[in-house]
């Protein structure tokens, strides 16, 4: 009976790992596009930006990122680890978890965020590239593409990429809503 049990427990970790394998380089969606498409109601909306260390105070810390160690804000390494990434003071990003470095924004997908054009959604519901519209007062009228995954995105949300600093910051509240109709194309 043990065995039986280690086996059907093995075999849920490792369907598990496969799934996420597959999800973390974008190549699976767990519904199909008829599901999606169309317009749907009932979605939360929230926005996430990119933190800017010239906009943090207080004293810095070491950090070590691929085997070389910078000293960079305190506050704006918590920053990071809340949003994912940040630009340093020296103009390079900062991408967390594992700490790396890069030039651009790149999101789950391997594709460039550009602001107001990217969103983060859950892989479970939604292909990535999948093209969008948010129906509210802000976003209405712009095409988004599905091109981020986030740990708190599950379900009927969407994370809206918003930019660098406190401007995005900023925007990040403004387009925060729940019941949002999204509409797949």
């Amino acid at each position: 009976m043990r065995n039986i049990l280690a086996i059907l427990l093995l075999g849920v970790a490792l369907a598990q790992t496969f799934d996420e394998s597959l999800d973390n380089n974008c190549t699976t969606a767990y519904a199909s596009t008829e599901e999606l498409q169309g317009c749907s109601g009932g979605w939360r909306i929230t926005g996430y930006y990119v933190p800017n260390e010239a906009d943090f105070r207080g004293p810095k810390i070491p950090l070590t990122v691929k085997g070389r160690t910078y000293r960079l804000k305190k506050s704006f390494v918590r920053a990071v680890r809340m949003e994912g990434d940040g630009k340093t003071e020296e103009g390079w990003i900062l991408n967390c978890c594992p700490w790396s470095r890069a030039t651009k924004i790149i999101g789950s997908c391997n594709r460039e965020l550009h602001t107001l054009r990217a969103v983060a959604r859950d892989p479970k519901l939604m292909r990535c590239g999948t093209p969008l519209q948010i129906k509210t007062p802000i976003l209405s009228g712009k095409t988004f593409l599905a091109l981020d995954t986030g740990g708190a995105i599950r379900g009927k949300h969407l994370d809206v990429f918003c930019g660098f600093g406190q401007k995005g910051k900023a925007l990040s509240h403004k387009v925060t809503t729940n019941g949002a109709t999204v509409c797949i194309r």
